[in-house]
């Protein structure tokens, strides 16, 4: 997209002009549409859809179209339906953020059918349509914005900054349509290296960019482009200006459709190679053969065949001889499921392992109950001391001493008389030598 601001010539047209463009716009009637002019026959109502034909550069300056044009033709457009054809470079970028706009706004039913080429500018008008049909091998393409600039150091930093301003608008209209963020439509502009990304009809439609691979039947014929005798040094100018620029760097397929040239479809060959048989494997000009021979120590006579022979041959030689697997000492292969087996039988071995070890816990727990504090925290560290030693743990507390006694306590046996019986009364107790003889 270019951001050059319009000649003074361009904004100094008349009404006149503007509505001569306009009917441009319509395109020309089909033949059909004559013949049925030229017979006696009632008026006809005014049909509910119309065709808008956006055929050139963004802008038009010299051929093409602008956001005035586009307006003009618009207001002669009441239709439930509205058709825009589009075959373009792109252009002037604040033209097409108008002429999006315009139809954005326009009360028909906006159906976009890109033609062949929706390039830059043009693809901000293509994704403003209610549904967007892309044609069988058209393209779309998306970049940064661009501008010629004078001035000082100053005066370019400020216009690479407004440069910068205006991308970041257009990826903002890529967001609304196609959704993502502004900062991942950027990344798509500047891909690349700066040049932009290319999309066939398949990938604009993946990238939510068009709705749809297909086409649509013309009512109408495109509008008649002038004649180039007819161009004038500033018209020149202008051209120069556009986006025309980008073909430089477009893919073959993409320039032979914007040229109206037939594209050459692939064709599938055998495995192994596809080039011409007796053609080298690369194909060298003629600097780059001597270059080669330079830097790489070939003789003066050596061709591209020589020297790719050469090259392969030194790569076989360097390259690092294969790597054979072996199965370390001590170690065996196995199958993924006599592994995935042993995984799941180790596994359940480990938690009925588990499962035995928290039984005799509990039990050694409820044994020894009364040598430890009834309380969760004393459970809990006696468990852990089984656990982790339970023989040591079990003769510890075996010999350890009830906290709380069971039998009685305060007095030692009861004395046996001088006849060897037990006695029986407190009196016999007193009467006994044991007793009697008994001192502190």
């Amino acid at each position: 997209m270019s951001t050059k601001s319009p000649t003074k010539r361009s904004r100094l047209r008349t009404a006149a002009a503007l509505k001569a463009d306009a009917a441009l716009l319509l395109g020309q009637p089909s033949r059909a549409a004559l013949a049925a002019a030229d017979d006696d026959q009632a008026p006809q109502p005014a049909p509910d859809s119309g065709e808008l034909w956006l055929y050139g550069p963004v802008g038009g300056w010299w051929r093409g179209f602008n956001a005035e044009s586009v307006a003009e033709a618009l207001r002669s457009l009441d239709v439930g339906t509205l058709y825009v054809r589009i075959h373009s470079p792109g252009g002037y970028a604040p033209d097409g953020i108008a002429i999006a706009n315009l139809l954005r706004n326009h009360r028909a039913k906006v159906i976009v059918v890109v033609d062949g080429l929706a390039a830059s500018a043009a693809s901000v008008i293509a994704i403003a349509g209610d549904e967007i049909v892309m044609c069988p091998g058209s393209q779309m393409m998306l970049h940064d914005a661009s501008t010629y600039g004078y001035g000082n150091a100053a005066e370019l930093r400020r216009q690479a900054d407004w440069i910068d301003g205006q991308s970041e608008n257009y990826a903002g209209v890529y967001q609304y349509k196609a959704g993502g963020t502004v900062a991942q439509w950027r990344e798509v502009m500047l891909a690349n290296d700066g040049t932009g990304t290319w999309y066939t009809a398949e990938g604009a439609v993946s990238a939510n960019l068009a709705t749809e691979v297909g086409t649509r039947t013309a009512v109408g014929s495109p509008p008649t482009a002038p004649d180039e005798d007819d161009f004038d040094d500033e018209d020149i100018l202008a051209r120069l200006e556009h986006d025309l620029r980008l073909l430089e760097a477009v893919p073959p397929a993409a320039l032979a459709a914007w040229q109206g040239q037939p594209i050459k479809p692939p064709t599938a060959s055998a495995g192994g190679t596809t080039q011409p048989e007796g053609a080298a494997v690369v194909d060298f000009n003629d600097t780059q053969i001597a270059a080669l021979r330079e830097q790489v120590g070939f003789p003066a006579d050596a061709d591209a065949d020589t020297i790719v022979a050469a090259v392969t041959e030194a790569l076989a030689e360097s390259a690092d001889p294969k790597v054979t697997t072996q199965v370390p000492e001590g170690m065996k292969l196995v199958s993924a499921t006599v592994f995935d087996d042993v995984t799941a039988k180790a596994e359940r071995g480990a938690k009925a392992a588990e499962e035995l070890l928290t039984m005799q816990t509990n039990s050694f727990l409820d044994r020894f109950k009364d040598r430890f504090p009834p309380t969760d925290e004393a459970r809990a560290k006696w468990a852990a001391d089984f656990r982790r030693d339970p023989a040591g743990t079990e003769k510890y507390l075996s010999a350890a001493a009830p906290l709380v006694p069971t039998g009685e306590i305060g007095h030692g046996d009861v004395p046996a008389t001088a006849g060897g019986g037990a006695t029986t009364s407190l009196a016999e107790v007193r009467e006994d030598p044991g007793y009697k003889s008994w001192e502190i």
